[in-house]
């Protein structure tokens, strides 16, 4: 998981430093994708965050005596995804993304994220909203 989100992170964000050196960054992604046979636009903002762990002191009744990080950073998206059918606000947190899809009784979905190729990647349905493989290409990335 840790590798995927790795290549995620720098193919869809251009960053090309190890993970914990991503956590902090922000940045913009620009994909167009087909959505069976039709053409769609997903537009993303990302901030990673890291994450942190705590020390503690001896004790039955421990103080918290630091806060360190561990390592790893959790990628957060925001943006919009635009179809013919008209443009929903998505979210997401590492490879996955979600909306409320008005055409299926305002039902969440979620679309995981899979590396194909440099500047290409996949979506796919985890509930079967939108059954299939559909396939993007990044156009833009800040």
């Amino acid at each position: 998981m840790r590798t995927s989100l790795l290549l995620l992170v720098s193919v869809l964000a251009a960053i090309a430093h190890p993970l914990p050196a991503v956590a902090g960054r922000t940045g913009q992604v620009r994909a167009e994708c087909q959505i069976f046979g039709q053409p769609a636009v997903l537009a993303l903002q990302y901030e990673a965050i890291a994450s942190h762990g705590i020390t503690v002191g001896p004790g039955a009744n421990p103080d918290i005596t630091g806060v360190i990080p561990d390592g790893t950073s959790t990628v957060y998206w925001s943006g919009t995804l635009r179809t013919v059918q008209g443009t929903v606000p998505i979210s997401g947190e590492n490879t996955y993304l979600r909306f409320y899809d008005r055409n299926v009784l305002n039902r969440e979905t979620v679309l995981e994220v899979t590396l194909t190729g440099p500047r290409t990647f996949t979506l796919q349905d985890v509930f079967g909203n939108y059954p299939g493989i559909h396939p993007c290409t990044i156009v833009s990335q800040q």
